[in-house]
């Protein structure tokens, strides 16, 4: 069974994925990462929370971009929203 929590530290993640006692999945989301400002609140309040809870992907769920981001070994996916909710993401 999994459930989903919010992480709060110094930043936040919008969700986190805990299956028995283990952090799957860190998610973001946000209507666009066009903006600086919301792109660097939406990465670095993930990257906080993989490192916390050792994981090597996270996810920013968003209206309509997509792509791929690494940083220092860890991966982000930027994905389309509807693409993420009928699960046709790589």
């Amino acid at each position: 069974m999994q459930e989903i929590y919010y992480y709060s530290g110094k930043r936040e993640v919008d969700f986190i994925i805990v299956q028995g006692n283990n952090v799957i999945d860190a998610i973001q989301v946000t209507w666009s990462l066009s903006d600086p400002l919301t792109e660097k609140r939406e990465i670095d309040g993930l990257l906080e929370a993989m490192n916390i809870f050792n994981l090597n992907e996270g996810k920013i769920i968003t209206y309509d971009e997509e792509g791929n981001k690494t940083f220092n070994n860890r991966k982000i996916k930027i994905l389309k929203a509807w693409k993420w909710m009928l699960d046709l993401y790589d």
